[in-house]
């Protein structure tokens, strides 16, 4: 039974994200539905089971979509806002859920780190490279850092309980579907990337590497198809 709602719930994020890009109001009451039923079915549970943290940790993307649909700001502040919510609800539930990991993502001091280098990486690329992408180098770090604790330190960490290396596929497929605002194209290269990245952090369970090789994946994007951002 929890295995078959994990699944719809997954399939419930696909339908959103596919019709955030082509009916928005559409997508976002998808998951309207979506938070409401989940929170009435946790509702339920006494103790937190195993699929309970996987079904919390799975709503951050549909509250993080709801809030930025009212978000009216241009494409820099509505993208920081959005990722700045996931890190923010990732950081609460990892304390609230005591998920451990390396580094613990539950710790707002990385975060405070991660603003610092994207602020100084940016700076050099204005200043001293005279580049004029210099906001899009601020934020590349940030979502690398938003991704990895939420996909990686979150929910693979959740479903390698249930579903063993499954979550490697798990995980790569909901990356994926998350991708979907950005096109079909880039969510395929998503997969395969968030392949290679979910299979690193399996072996290693190191976030400093998946972190490094996603601000890596998302520059390498940036460089070759810019039009996506």
């Amino acid at each position: 039974m929890k295995e078959m709602t994990f699944i719809l719930v997954i399939i419930g994020i696909f339908f959103a994200e596919l019709n955030l890009n082509l009916f928005s109001e559409f997508g976002f009451l998808i998951y309207a539905i979506l938070v409401g039923v989940i929170l009435i079915l946790m509702e339920k549970e006494v103790v937190m089971t195993k699929y309970e943290k996987i079904f919390l940790f799975l709503m951050i993307i549909p509250i993080c979509r709801l809030a930025e649909f009212f978000v009216n700001f241009g494409f820099f502040w509505k993208t920081f806002i959005f990722y700045l919510m996931i890190i923010f609800l990732v950081v609460f539930y990892a304390i609230k859920l005591n998920i451990k990991t390396k580094p613990f993502i539950g710790n707002p001091i990385y975060f405070m780190y991660v603003v610092l280098g994207a602020g100084l990486l940016s700076l050099i690329a204005k200043y001293i490279f005279n580049l004029n992408f210099s906001g899009i180098i601020f934020l590349i770090p940030i979502i690398a850092y938003a991704e990895e604790i939420l996909f990686r330190g979150g929910i693979q960490n959740l479903t390698e309980e249930c579903f063993g290396n499954l979550s490697i596929l798990s995980t790569s497929l909901l990356y994926a579907i998350f991708s979907m605002s950005l096109g079909f194209e880039f969510a395929l290269i998503a997969f395969g990337a968030s392949i290679i990245l979910s299979t690193c952090y399996h072996f290693t369970k190191n976030l400093y590497l998946s972190f490094a090789l996603n601000i890596a994946f998302h520059g390498l994007v940036f460089a070759l198809y810019p039009t996506i951002i």
